[in-house]
């Protein structure tokens, strides 16, 4: 297998990695790094594009033909890929930040039978619920004033919104948040950085919870 290397970029330091191409790319570090998210633009561009946080993925490397390519690793989306049509599920992102929202629409844009929305407040992502009912709902806990914790409980107390699996993507990634949030209703909790294997795990099974016990009355 080919490999390339790819010079990350943070506040204190520069290092570089060699990373597998078609592969999962995973950067470590935290607040204070940060890793290139678009691989081909950073393999010829010194500066690339850079996010806040960190995450692991499968991307190609850029020199690849089309008749050349790896198989990539196999993910639950990946099962979807190649079914039949079948109807469309909403999923809502209630995020503020706008490269977070964009990876996780980059995440769930392979899933042909998902629709993505997104609201960048608890209020609106309230009103977007009430209007489109979704069958999954994810939550920024860190929010612009209501916070993801209590936009979640005042979804929990609609009748209409009640049923809705909401998972919390959150920094917050102490134990304690991790059990107040799940006791306090998030069907699951991921913290950032998180693996797109794990992401993509827990959309699947929301979804499924959420056609077992059907719409919300």
């Amino acid at each position: 297998m080919r490999s390339i290397r790819l010079r990350l970029r943070t506040k204190g330091r520069q290092a570089a990695r060699s990373l597998p191409t078609g592969r999962w790319v995973h950067g470590q570090g935290g607040a204070n790094n940060t890793i290139c998210h678009h691989l081909p633009a950073a393999a010829e561009s010194p500066t690339g594009i850079f996010l806040k946080w960190n995450f692991r993925g499968a991307i190609p490397h850029p020199s690849q033909s089309a008749a050349k390519k790896e198989p990539m690793p196999t993910t639950p989306e990946d099962a979807h890929s190649n079914m039949p049509p079948g109807p469309v599920r909403t999923v809502l992102y209630v995020e503020d930040n706008a490269d977070n929202l964009a990876l996780v629409t980059q995440l769930l844009g392979r899933r042909a039978d998902l629709a993505l929305v997104s609201a960048a407040d608890g209020d609106a992502g309230i009103a977007l619920a009430r209007a489109r009912l979704p069958e999954l709902i994810l939550m920024d806990i860190n929010l612009p004033g209501i916070s993801g914790m209590d936009t979640m409980k005042l979804l929990r107390g609609d009748p209409l919104t009640a049923a809705i699996p909401v998972i919390a993507l959150s920094s917050n990634a102490f134990p304690r948040q991790i059990r107040d949030g799940l006791e306090a209703g998030f069907f699951g909790y991921l913290t950032k950085p998180f693996k797109f294997d794990e992401f993509l795990t827990a959309v699947e099974s929301a979804l499924a919870h959420a056609a077992r016990t059907g719409p919300a009355a």
